[in-house]
């Protein structure tokens, strides 16, 4: 997993990446369930429109969910 924190996050709030595809369409931002999954790898990249949005959707600082660390 490549977002360590963004995957942190979704445990969190008790949120599959189904319910995060699903949050990411209802805010406007139109993304497949297998390209978020793909992103979440790492082996896709992430807009910086979509990261905003899961961002919001998560109620989270976007530079928390998607730093990568060391």
């Amino acid at each position: 997993m490549k977002y360590r924190n963004l995957n942190a996050e979704l445990a969190r709030k008790g949120m599959t990446k189904e319910d995060l595809t699903k949050a990411i369409n209802e805010a406007g931002y139109e993304v497949s369930y297998p390209t978020v999954c793909r992103q979440l790898r790492g082996e896709q990249q992430i807009s910086f429109q979509q990261a905003g949005v899961m961002a919001k959707v998560l109620d989270a600082d976007a530079s928390y969910l998607f730093d990568e660390g060391e």
